[in-house]
This record gives structure tokens, sequence and C-alpha cells, in this order.
């Protein structure tokens, strides 16, 4: 079987096409599926785009990759089916995708945020009505299976679409792998505590959530915030350590923090979110705290696993708790870790991709 990855970022620089497609495709592979990958922005690209004020350079670059992605399109040929994430354009209408639909060639369509919403980065604000958000319905139509990372992406899609598969994001735990050495359970000897939190886009919409928790406590116990991803992040009264994030250290950045965080402010968006952050605290056994939005509430069960916020009385009681108590921090951790080895490991997850792309690609022969 041969299959068309149709990409919108550079290799390894997007979390959500990093965290699903990429991390499968060496599994796949070894179950004997074959790929041509097709990416559109570059590295430098992406930063132009996302950045940049420059409304010039952003609408020629535009130009750019919509000529280039038609010059890949043209082009095919000899594929099984075509698998596209999130859209085969960074703007504009589901023109591609019916392009490709008219080949006659069966696509998958994979998407991991409610992107059917108009959500964009505060610099791009005021262009998001060029993404036509309302294509991702159209997309699903025209596609002969879509996979997402939810429940709440998989009813969005089957209100256009019935062969809807949920596959979760995932981690490869050959990398995520954990210290060999292990912390005492009983010694409570107070030390700073590392809170942390990982991103690549701006912060300061989910951080908000938990900076008035985080002043509190404080001014009650040696705290400090790590935070990577977010260089310009700042938050009066808290003790920071800002980290660029990289991929080639992205686990060994996570290793230093004691608890991680994922708060969230309750909107659509946040509830089509696939808790990402969470898994990657979780599959290095770093006891984990979420805001109960979305799935966030499927991934973690309360004082099992994790720890659900909601209010600042909540984000202050869970913070504390696992401050002042190493033992229940080694609990929730070896138990979060246990919950990304059975439902959040790549292997695992790559074996129901290839499935979908098998059943798919019968379609076509």
């Amino acid at each position: 079987m041969k299959v068309l990855l149709l990409l919108p970022y550079a290799w390894d620089t997007s979390p959500g096409q990093r965290y699903r497609i990429e991390q499968w495709v060496p599994d796949l592979q070894r179950l004997g599926v074959e790929f041509q990958v097709e990416t559109l922005l570059s590295k430098d690209e992406q930063k132009t785009l996302f950045w940049s004020k420059s409304t010039f350079r952003k609408a020629l670059l535009l130009l750019k990759v919509i000529f280039r992605r038609q010059a890949q399109l043209i082009q095919v040929k000899g594929v099984d089916c075509i698998w596209i994430y999130r859209a085969a354009w960074p703007i504009g209408p589901a023109w591609p995708e019916k392009r490709l639909a008219r080949k006659g060639i069966p696509i998958i369509y994979d998407f991991d945020d409610a992107i059917w919403l108009a959500d964009t980065s505060e610099v791009n604000r005021r262009w998001a009505w060029m993404k036509f958000a309302s294509k991702t319905g159209e997309i699903c139509k025209l596609a002969k299976h879509v996979v997402v990372g939810n429940q709440i992406l998989a009813e969005y899609a089957h209100q256009f679409n019935q062969d809807v598969t949920i596959v979760p994001s995932t981690v490869n735990l050959d990398i995520y792998e954990l210290d060999s050495g292990s912390e005492s359970e009983t010694d409570n000897t107070i030390e700073t505590c590392v809170m942390g939190w990982t991103g690549r886009h701006t912060p300061s919409a989910y951080l908000i959530v938990i900076e008035p928790a985080l002043r509190e406590v404080a001014t009650r116990h040696k705290i400090r915030f790590r935070v990577i991803g977010a260089p310009q992040y700042e938050c009066d009264g808290v003790d920071l350590e800002l980290v660029q994030w990289r991929s080639e250290s992205e686990v060994d950045d996570l290793r230093p923090i004691d608890i991680g965080i994922m708060p969230m402010p309750d909107n659509p968006w946040s509830r089509g979110k696939c808790g990402m952050k969470a898994i990657q605290y979780m599959a290095m056994a770093i006891p984990t705290i979420v805001s109960p939005i979305g799935f966030n509430k499927e991934l973690i069960q309360h004082n099992q696993n994790g720890l659900l916020a909601e209010t600042d009385e909540d984000w202050v009681n869970c913070l504390e708790r696992l401050i002042v108590d190493k033992k229940l921090r080694k609990q929730l951790g070896t138990e979060g870790r246990k919950t990304v080895e059975k439902s959040f490991c790549a292997t695992v997850q790559a074996q129901r991709i290839f499935d979908v792309i098998t059943q798919t690609c019968k379609i076509h022969s």
C-alpha cells in the first residue's frame, strides 16, 4: 500500500502533527505501508506566517505555498490513498480536497482540534476568516474515512461522515523513558517544588486560569514555575524558569518537573483539545493536574492517575497536596504512566491506523 501524506508543517516542528502522523509513520512502515510525504510550510515560513506582523510578507508567503501545494497535487499518481492532516491549504475553501476527490483516490482526513472554529494566534486574529474554518465539514464529506483525536471531534465529524475512528494522540515510549533513579516517597523535607507547563504557542489564554492559584501557593511554599516554549511569559510574584522549546531536548526538558499542569479556559476550542500536554507529563510519570474540560475528564480519573481542578480553590488545594506529599506524587505519577502505556503509546495506536489505511485502500483496489 502506498499512501500520500499531505502535511501542513515541516517535519518535526508541529506538536499535533508530530504526536499523530509523524509518530505513527515508522510503525506503519514496518507493517508494510509505503509513504510519499509532501509538506507545505518550511520551518522559517511557519515563523513568518504565525509570528510576523507584516501583512505583505504573509500575503506573498501564502501565494507561494498555495502554488507549491498545487504543483504537488498535479503530480499525484500511483498512490492507494491520500492522508490529509487538517487541510491541504492553510487558507481558503476546500478546492484542493475537492479536486483530489474527483481523481477517485480515497482520502483519509485527520484532525485533532476543533478546527471548524476560527481560532488563530493573536497576531493573525483579524485574518481568521481567511481560514474558511467551515470547510472542515466539507472535507469530512469528501473523505472515505475520518480519524479524530477524541469523542467531541468525532461527534462533529459524524454529522458529515459515518466512517469515523477515534485515535488519540500518542507518545513514543522508547523516547519517553523514565529516570532509573527514584526519590524517597517518605521524605517530605521542604524544598523547591517545580511546577511545569509545556507548549509551542502563547500561553496567556491557558495560564491565566492558574495564575491566581500559583501566586497564592508561592506565598506559602518554595516553588518554581518551569514554562517551556513561551520565552516572553510573565507572572508577577512567581519564580519563573523560562525554557526555549526544542524537539531534540523535549523529553529531557520535562524531567525537572515535579508537578505537570494543564489549565484551560472552558470554551468550545478547549473542549476539542486532545490532552497532549497531560499525556506527555503522564508518560514521564509526572503527577498531573488538569482542568476538567473535554477529553481531560476521560483521561484523568481524579485521585487515581491525576487530579482535576476547576476553581482557584481547587487548583490551590491540588497543588498544595502534591507539594507536601511526595508519596502521592509518586503514586499518581506511576498510575499516569500506566495509563499511557495502555492507551496512549504510539505502537498501540499505529496498529489501529494501519487497519484504517487497509480498509480505505481496499476501496481503491
